[in-house]
């Protein structure tokens, strides 16, 4: 049968080599990369970064932060798994679409990108993984991890850079999507190193993916729609996805950027937490904590025991409970927060075991359009405290400005880069789409030690 899913994505990827981005999404992309690049720059050290290069042999992969090249599957690995290390990376409902990205600045070279060329492919994977977060990642019951999507959406960012022509890129959109199914078991109990690159194999299989369809090997006919296609397997019967259109709404728009280094929902209750901070002269005065928010972040962050008892960054990092006290008790939540002393503190058990999370109908209904939690805190003294907080800034209707991009590029890139070339990196990265090679930027992120 005909696979209408598998037709339209394709028929984009053609489509956009040519067509005109919007400005409003083109300056998120371009928001995006300079995010992007300078959390990869800050992660390079992380375990699953430095195993992908050692495990490399040379090749024409481009490692952001790093002089040195290897092979390009190994680099989209660990470039995405520095872009992942510290959970700073954008969000998008049901995923980290920037994940991608390791995958397609690991080609640059190979395929001599332009900046504008970086920038078009980003636009359109970034576009792609929308329509496959709001149809198959963020379906209830959640099994299916968002590193499905960044297997079609990387390789469809691939294949524009690489110049695949229409049933090359029908046949790599057609092998992704039988071959890159992830489950979200990796972000249940206590997080495993595991859960942070799960969307790095995604990538690495995106670059040999568009290799393989490039030298004309093809794929299934209806991977989408078909006979034990993914619409199959999520509904019991075969038909179409239904993804949105790709109609000149560009989704991606709604890409939202963090503020704190912490799963994105939890981004509310550390506002809360502050707010409530100017209010109460310590945290010992709190006798209780409840906080309200929607299914989704009770459930993800708030539920199970381990989030009480972090042994791990990354389940302290995906801690509704962990997040709290470290905003109560240091003001702030930064990488401090995760060295092995931190998250053994005794005292943040001592407040932890005072926070409940409950699900609310009333934010559940706007979620995730709006993002919110609502904090009803108990003193010792008798003294209550309700505080509302929505939308953090990095939401799409409180977004990170030109200032507060550049504050947290160089808060990130500084200590390896130096103040003087962290501030020109920045500036390079915001005008990165006008580069005549996309590697004049990569080669500014070399550290000088």
């Amino acid at each position: 049968m005909a696979d209408a899913t598998l037709e339209s994505i394709t028929a984009f990827a053609m489509d956009v080599r040519h067509a005109r981005i919007p400005p409003d999404a083109a300056g998120r992309v371009r928001d995006v990369i300079v995010d992007t690049v300078a959390c990869a720059v800050a992660g390079q050290d992380c375990l699953a970064a430095r195993a992908a290069r050692e495990m490399s042999p040379p090749g024409d992969g481009v490692l952001i932060g790093r002089p040195e090249r290897v092979a390009v599957e190994q680099a989209a690995f660990a470039n995405t798994a520095a872009i992942r290390y510290l959970d700073f990376n954008d969000t998008y409902p049901a995923g980290h679409p920037s994940d991608l990205i390791g995958a397609l600045i690991a080609a640059v070279a190979a395929t001599a990108a332009s900046g504008a060329q970086l920038h078009r492919a980003v636009a359109a994977a970034h576009e792609v993984y929308t329509r496959f977060a709001e149809t198959v990642l963020i379906r209830r019951p959640q099994t299916i991890d968002q590193g499905y999507g960044i297997s079609i959406a990387a390789t469809v960012g691939l294949a524009l850079l690489y110049d695949l022509n229409e049933q090359q890129t029908r046949d790599a959109i057609a092998i992704a999507a039988t071959n890159g199914l992830q489950l979200r078991a990796s972000r249940a109990g206590q997080l495993s190193d595991y859960k942070g690159v799960a969307t790095a194999f995604s990538t690495r299989d995106a670059v040999f993916t568009v290799g393989l369809a490039a030298r004309g090997m093809t794929g299934p006919a209806a991977p989408f729609d078909g006979r034990h296609g993914i619409v199959e397997l999520l509904t019991g019967e075969a038909g179409r996805l239904e993804i949105a259109p790709f109609d000149g709404n560009w989704k991606l728009t709604g890409t939202r950027l963090k503020f704190w280094p912490v799963a994105y929902n939890i981004q509310p209750a550390i506002w809360a937490a502050l707010d409530l901070r100017e209010r109460i002269a310590s945290w010992r005065d709190v006798e209780r904590l409840t906080f309200h928010t929607a299914k989704f972040l009770a459930h993800e962050s708030g539920s199970e025991p381990e989030k009480w008892d972090p042994k791990t960054r990354e389940t302290a990092d995906h801690s509704l409970p962990y997040a709290v006290w470290r905003a109560l008790s240091a003001g702030r939540v930064d990488e401090d927060a995760f060295t092995p002393e931190a998250i053994t503190d005794p005292h943040a058990r001592d407040l932890m075991r005072r926070i409940t999370v409950v699900p609310d109908p009333d934010i559940d209904s706007r979620w995730p359009a709006e993002i919110g939690v609502r904090l009803v805190a108990h003193l010792r003294d008798g003294t209550e405290h309700t505080i509302v907080s929505r939308n953090p800034r990095g939401h799409e209707a409180n977004p990170l400005d030109h200032d507060d991009l550049r504050s947290k590029f160089l808060s990130l890139t500084t200590r390896r880069l130096g103040a003087d070339r962290a501030g020109h990196a920045f500036d390079l990265a915001w005008s990165s789409a006008e580069l005549g090679s996309a590697l004049d930027l990569l080669t500014t992120l070399h550290a000088t030690n």
